[in-house]
């Protein structure tokens, strides 16, 4: 097997390709796509808890052209997330002690906040009545916060949310997340590409030799384009 410097800059060169194929193959839409990854893996007995995983991914680029983040804050973060909210082209929801309480009795709420937001941050404080609340209902989704420590300011955990992907090995043997949007560069798409899939290596159990030899890119409705992982392209 290749040296790791040699496979990643093979695994960049692939990506890089496929991704300029699937922005030329997908036709334009009326909405900005986002850009998916989908990473197969394989010898990988998912009936042992061992095995499955759930991660949270920084990348170096923000992932989505206008982001959709809900904050269940705590007093120390409840009115710096509120005036960043108020000043944001993303939608931040803030939800505070009160507003959880007010959920727990709603479903059907906590489920549209889940549906509606690609990611979630919860102050460290929270984050048990959270889980306890809501936990039955965030987790098939993918959906469970980031914790936010007290000590960290707000703006400094949304800015990182913003480039933050939850990354989930579960039920099926492949990894399928977002790493940016339509009109990121493609570079940009291939840097987040290559940090997600450095990043999810080393919690496999056989680390590279549980990924199949090709992965995939597509657009949110387009099609996918195969690449290697392994092997230069000719």
């Amino acid at each position: 097997m290749a040296t790791t410097a040699a496979m990643e800059r093979i695994l960049k060169e692939n990506l890089l390709e496929a991704i300029r194929k699937v922005k030329e193959i997908s036709p334009k839409r009326n909405f900005v796509e986002s850009i998916e990854l989908i990473l197969p893996v394989r010898d990988i007995d998912l009936r042992r808890p061992e095995n499955r995983f759930r991660i949270f991914v920084k990348l170096p680029h923000p992932i989505a052209y206008r982001d959709k983040i809900a904050f269940f804050a705590d007093e120390v973060h409840a009115s710096e997330a509120r005036e960043i909210a108020s000043k944001s082209e993303d939608i931040i929801t803030v939800i505070d002690r009160v507003g959880i309480e007010t959920l727990r009795t709603s479903k059907r709420e906590i489920r549209k906040i889940a549906k509606r937001h690609r990611i979630l941050l919860a102050t460290t404080t929270l984050m048990s009545l959270v889980a306890r609340y809501f936990g039955r209902y965030l987790s098939p989704r993918n959906k469970l916060p980031m914790p936010v420590p007290p000590s960290r300011r707000a703006a400094d955990a949304i800015a990182e949310a913003k480039r933050t992907v939850a990354v989930r090995l579960h039920k099926n043997l492949a990894i399928q997340a977002k790493i940016g949007h339509r009109l990121m560069s493609d570079e940009e798409l291939t840097e987040n590409g290559v940090a997600l899939i450095l990043a999810v290596v080393p919690r496999l159990p056989d680390k590279w030799r549980n990924l199949r030899r090709y992965a995939y890119v597509k657009t949110t409705m387009g099609p996918p384009v195969k690449f290697s992982l392994f092997v230069k392209r000719k």
